[in-house]
């Protein structure tokens, strides 16, 4: 709520700034509200999403950031065809989203765990009431007292492996949580992800595309696709099927724009297999980075989630932004072949992801604590059958004689 705050005075800071400064500080005001509610909106969803459909409102949460990016730009268009000197009418309608977000903040409910973990069991219980209380055979204080034991547990387990404080997150096995939970948006960076962002309308241009609108078109609704796509299969292929088919043709994408990159692309035969490439590379790129929220979320224990959610988007970030800088530079002296780059990284990260990323689909935060404690072989999660869940079938044989 406060980051949206920030937010909104970001805003209004945009609205009457009438000097180069104020327009900076504005910017800051923004950037910062939209990275908090970046960083804090996975979390507060993996919290309160049942774990059946959890993957999909994960990535769902990303297909509304592409499809908000991509309105933005027509809308942007229009203006600038229409009136190019009114910037102020654009800016205004975020107001119509603030007013959106005041109506919201009497509805939304706070996270259940993040108020057991707090002591506020009386809430904790009424919100998983509002959420649960028609579902017919749902045991509220039954899950409530799941919640807890889980809390309990995790809290137990750090005394005895004294990972408590400010750095808890790195370390032991928090650490080694933290870097599974944020390899997969550290590697996208270093599949392409780059070139087809902040940079496709450069590489586009390379091969032969001037129209920089109609590339964000395309960027933009390869995002919807890819976000869609995910969405249907998160929850049946698994997410680490899904990463590293994302990560598998990504690598393949950028393979065939190096292979192209050594031959005449100024052609219109090979510009088109050159727009093929980055088509294909950019899609399973953006199929992956959805559902790399599910891992930023679903693997650091619930006390430390929010905070681990946040330094592994922080610290995803470090490659992101290199690349803002170098990419273009690389392109310009590389050209087409510094997807040679890409292949290089990212083939071999992708290898390694096969062997580091669990499969985390379905599993609830206690199993997902149980796996790790017990070390459990990160490639043998799935089908592996935890306490909980042999706990789950005697209550049901009970229940059943």
């Amino acid at each position: 709520m406060r980051a949206k705050s920030i937010d909104d005075q970001g805003a209004i800071i945009e609205v009457t700034s009438t000097i180069w400064w104020q327009w900076i500080i504005a910017k800051v005001f923004t950037g910062s509200g939209v990275s908090v509610v970046s960083a804090v909106l996975p979390v507060y969803i993996n919290e309160h999403a049942p774990v059946q459909i959890r993957g999909i409102l994960l990535v769902t949460y990303s297909m509304w950031s592409n499809l908000g990016g991509l309105m933005a730009s027509v809308a942007l268009q229009v203006r600038n065809t229409e009136a190019p000197q009114d910037w102020k009418t654009p800016i205004l309608t975020q107001f119509g989203m603030i007013g959106f977000f005041l109506l919201a903040v009497f509805w939304l409910p706070e996270s259940p765990w993040w108020l057991a973990r707090m002591g506020q069991q009386d809430k904790a219980r009424k919100v998983l009431q509002d959420k649960y209380g028609q579902v017919e055979g749902y045991d509220i204080q039954h899950e409530l007292d799941i919640i807890n034991a889980v809390i309990e547990q995790q809290l137990e387990w750090e005394r005895h492996a004294k990972a408590q404080g400010p750095f808890a997150i790195f370390q032991g096995l928090n650490g080694k949580r933290f870097l599974i939970g944020c390899y997969p948006k550290v590697l996208q960076s270093f599949v392409g992800l780059s070139v087809f962002s902040t940079n496709a309308a450069y590489f586009f241009q390379l091969a032969g595309n001037k129209d920089s609108f109609l590339v964000t078109i395309i960027i933009g609704t390869l995002g919807i696709g890819a976000a869609l796509l995910d969405a249907t299969f998160v929850d049946k292929l698994g997410r680490r099927a899904m990463t590293l088919i994302g990560f598998s043709g990504a690598c393949l994408g950028m393979l065939v724009i190096a292979i192209v990159g050594c031959l005449d692309y100024a052609n219109p035969q090979l510009g088109a297999v050159l727009v093929f490439g980055g088509v294909f590379a950019g899609f399973f790129s953006t199929f992956q980075s959805t559902t790399s929220y599910a891992y930023l979320t679903e693997m650091p224990e619930i006390r430390l989630r929010a905070r681990s959610t946040g330094f592994g988007l922080a610290f995803s970030n470090f490659p992101a932004i290199l690349f803002n800088f170098t990419l273009p530079l690389m392109l310009k002296a590389w050209s087409v072949k510094s997807a040679f780059f890409f292949v290089c990284t990212g083939i071999p990260g992708t290898i390694l992801a096969y062997f580091i990323m669990p499969e985390s689909c379905g599993r609830s935060a206690a199993e997902i604590q149980e796996m790790f404690v017990d070390h459990v072989p990160l490639t043998k999660w799935k089908g592996y059958k935890t306490t909980v869940e042999r706990d789950l079938e005697v209550r049901q044989r009970a229940n059943v004689a």
